[in-house]
């Protein structure tokens, strides 16, 4: 996208926007307007939206290592130091979230 740009001749908004709208082949870029009234930008809060799915991970900041696995989905483990004995931490809220969730389905 950002080689369409760079190599575009646009001149208006409105033409950048066009340049956006091109440069993805299977059209997965989609141009909006910031201030368009007739197709307005609405931005969500994935915060919200993603603790209704999982559960935070308290302090997370004093964490160093992580591991997750195919064999445990949802589950991470997570230690403070290398010698440090192993937390397994259950991410998802298992009654509400589908595991084969596509990522086209988030906001």
């Amino acid at each position: 996208m950002k080689e369409k740009i760079r190599n575009s001749n646009a001149q208006l908004l409105s033409d950048v926007a066009a340049s956006v709208g091109l440069s993805s082949r299977t059209g997965h870029n989609i141009r909006q307007l910031v201030g368009d009234t007739s197709n307005p930008v609405v931005f969500l809060d994935r915060k919200d939206y993603l603790s209704t799915l999982f559960h935070p991970i308290k302090n997370v900041t004093k964490l160093n290592q992580f591991h997750v696995s195919a064999d445990h989905p949802g589950v991470v483990e997570c230690r403070e130091f290398r010698d440090s004995p192993v937390v397994r931490i259950t991410l998802r809220k298992v009654s509400k979230v589908n595991v084969n969730v596509s990522c086209d389905n988030l906001p």
